[in-house]
Parts: structure tokens; C-alpha cells; sequence
């Protein structure tokens, strides 16, 4: 199952300061199946990560690891579960390219 997790930051110098672990810890995720797509809003206000994983306690485990969290901050979120109902794939595209992406 899907989990769409919409994320409001906290403190901008903490997210700037972790933001490098936070998109590592984000592509090992995604290595191992457990992210479908993750990015920041504009005026890099918060993001919205979506999860794959069996229950909503799995995905709040994925958010309570994430150096965000661990680092203090975000000052919001929420997780739901998320049912697709119609994808186009050849839209879907990164807009932005991380180091380790």
C-alpha cells in the first residue's frame, strides 16, 4: 500500500544542514523499495514523500528514522494511505537531481 507523507518544515538552518543525510537516508529507501517518489514543495516549505509499505505504522517508522525528524526539524506532518486510480509514467519525471540520485 501507498502512504502519502506531506511534510511542513520547521527551522530552514536545520533543514539545510541535514538535508544531505536526509536525501541519503531518502535513496536508501528507495533502493529498497520502500519510496515511490519523495520532493520538496516550492519556496522549499515541505515536501511530500510517498511510501510503500503494509501499514501505517511501518510508513511512521520510515518518518520517525528520517534526519529530519531525528535532526528536530519538521514542524509538521501527516501520513494517509493513497489509492492510485489512474498513473500516466511518461509524466513523471525528477526535476531536480541530488548527488545521489
Amino acid at each position: 500500500m501507498i502512504f502519502a507523507n506531506y511534510v511542513t518544515y520547521g527551522d530552514r538552518a536545520k533543514i539545510l544542514k541535514l538535508r544531505p543525510t536526509h536525501q541519503k537516508y531518502l535513496f536508501g529507501l528507495r533502493d529498497r523499495g520502500l519510496v515511490v517518489a519523495a520532493g520538496s514543495f516550492p519556496e522549499d516549505v515541505g515536501g511530500l514523500f510517498l511510501y510503500e509499505t503494509d501499514t501505517l505504522e511501518s510508513a511512521e517508522q520510515l518518518m520517525a528514522g528520517d534526519p529530519y525528524v531525528l535532526g528536530g526539524a519538521i514542524a509538521h506532518y501527516k501520513i494517509t494511505p493513497w489509492e492510485i486510480h489512474a498513473v500516466n509514467p511518461a509524466l513523471l519525471r525528477l526535476t531536480h537531481f541530488a548527488a545521489d540520485s
